[in-house]
């Protein structure tokens, strides 16, 4: 394997996960084709899947206009997969949707400086992440040191100088304004303790994915200081979702920018869709 030039200075790292591709609510192309066995059949976009993929191209626009090295850390659950008898997906067919994700994030996958990929759920990615590891080959993912495959449950990796902890599934991020962050704040003191009382280096930044909503809190523990971030998705709320959801919540569709330069976090952020209030009716 070819060594890489270690990456130092100014970068921007960026957390992406829970595409979905495969859901009738998630990331979709404007036009696509499946095959029933038989038949093609010529898909098109609906209105929301347009909505998503407008940002999609839109939030890729801003970060390639960056100067700075780019580095993904994919949280993956790229896609959607047959699972719990949803009629939310387009095609049965795993590998349909995974080549469809193949094809709408490998132009910018072959823009950035590296690219990272965790594994998802088996319900949306199959057992031992199947259609997860699969994508990261395809893209060429950098093999992580867990002595797998391109993709991994959960890897650190230095980034010009800070440490970052990448996994896809974390802490509930709270289901009231008041308890938001409450869990991401312990789940994340508690990784911080664990590696002071292995005699470790503990993370400068969590990643997790998996819930679908945006989430960035500060921890101190001993006087180190930790970030833990919670990704927004690609995928709009889904049935299962508005039932353990009671707000009016959409979803946070996007993807978190985090700029790093020599050991010191500079900036943490959302690039995320800001939907409008929704239409009432007037009885």
């Amino acid at each position: 394997m070819r060594k890489q030039k270690i990456l130092t200075g100014k970068v921007d790292v960026l957390g992406l996960g829970d595409i979905h591709v495969g859901s009738t609510i998630g990331l979709a192309p404007p036009r696509w084709t499946t095959y029933d066995g038989r038949n093609s059949i010529e898909r098109v976009q609906t209105p929301l899947q347009k909505l998503v993929y407008d940002h999609w191209i839109a939030s890729w626009g801003r970060r390639l206009k960056s100067k700075s090295p780019l580095v993904v850390f994919n949280l993956s659950e790229d896609i959607d997969g047959d699972h719990h008898s949803t009629y939310q997906i387009w095609s049965k067919d795993p590998r349909e949707q995974a080549d469809i994700a193949i094809s709408m994030m490998l132009p910018y996958r072959q823009k950035c400086a590296r690219w990272y990929a965790c594994k998802g759920t088996p319900a949306h990615v199959g057992q031992s992440a199947t259609w997860d590891e699969y994508i990261a080959k395809e893209l060429g993912a950098d093999v992580p040191l867990d002595g797998g495959g391109f993709s991994s449950y959960a890897m650190k990796v230095e980034v010009s100088g800070v440490l970052i902890d990448a996994s896809h599934h974390g802490p509930n991020p709270g289901r009231r304004p008041w308890t938001l962050g409450d869990s991401a704040r312990s789940y994340a003191k508690g990784i911080v303790m664990a590696c002071l009382a292995r005699g470790e280096r503990p993370p400068d930044i969590i990643l997790r994915g998996h819930v679908h909503k945006a989430i960035k809190e500060r921890v101190e523990v001993a006087g180190k200081e930790c970030w833990i971030v919670i990704n927004p998705s690609w995928q709009l709320k889904t049935e299962y979702t508005n039932m353990v959801i009671n707000e009016d919540d959409i979803a946070d569709i996007g993807m978190s920018v985090i700029k790093v330069k020599d050991g010191k976090i500079l900036d943490i952020s959302f690039d995320i869709v800001q939907f409008k209030e929704s239409r009432r009716a007037v009885a």
